[in-house]
């Protein structure tokens, strides 16, 4: 598909966030729910949770820094720059593109050999809202955690979740917060695949290597 690709084009917004959010599947809802560890006390519907995502995300923006790494958010603020009708047939950053439309803050339509994007009406607001200071401590955060994360999961390969959080702390950040540390677990090692979560059948939750070509 990307060596057919002649052309992208910004086409105007039609959709908001929540919307374009409302195209994930079944699986993709539950995840997302999941990863965010947003509380759930009832059966909802898989629309009560995107509106919930949605939420959460416009609350927490920075949540979105998770997914994009440096080199990524740079280059969605520059995309959302372009004025409509802009034509380029530079794509530096495939994935970047492919995790805006995960995010439900753009929307990608293929016509023949010419892609054609529709940033969400509301995209902006959520990349407006990470000032930079913000934004430096979150990557920070990230950077610490990824490498300290790497050296623990080449050490024991697969660990339970929980003595993994225990031994994180007691080694690296004694304030960290088991949620916020399921979190970046989830939202952001497993999202952006860089490790695996497996699950025995009496609900315990383990981390594991990529390696190990786990499953979640």
């Amino acid at each position: 598909e990307e060596e057919g690709l002649n052309s992208l084009s910004i086409k105007t917004p039609e959709k908001s966030q929540n919307m374009l959010l409302t195209d994930l599947g079944e699986k993709e809802v539950a995840d997302y729910y999941k990863y965010l560890r947003i509380p759930r006390t009832e059966i909802m519907t898989r629309e009560e949770q995107v509106q919930d995502i949605s939420k959460i995300l416009l609350k927490h923006p920075e949540y979105l820094l998770y997914i994009f790494d440096e080199k990524e958010y740079a280059e969605l603020k520059e995309w959302m720059k372009l004025p409509q009708g802009t034509v380029t047939k530079k794509l530096q950053n495939r994935n970047m593109l492919v995790k805006a439309f995960a995010m439900g803050l753009a929307d990608f339509i293929m016509e023949e050999n010419r892609g054609e994007i529709r940033f969400a009406t509301d995209s902006r607001h959520f990349i407006n809202m990470i000032d930079a200071k913000t934004r430096k401590n979150v990557y920070s955060v990230l950077h610490k955690f990824d490498d300290k994360m790497g050296k623990l999961i080449q050490v024991y390969g697969v660990i339970e979740l929980e003595s993994l959080y225990q031994i994180y702390k007691k080694l690296y950040d004694n304030h960290m917060e088991k949620e916020d540390f399921l979190r970046i677990i989830y939202w952001h090692c497993r999202f952006n695949d860089f490790m695996d979560t497996i699950y025995q059948l009496d609900g315990t939750a383990y981390a594991g290597s990529k390696e190990l070509n786990a499953s979640n």
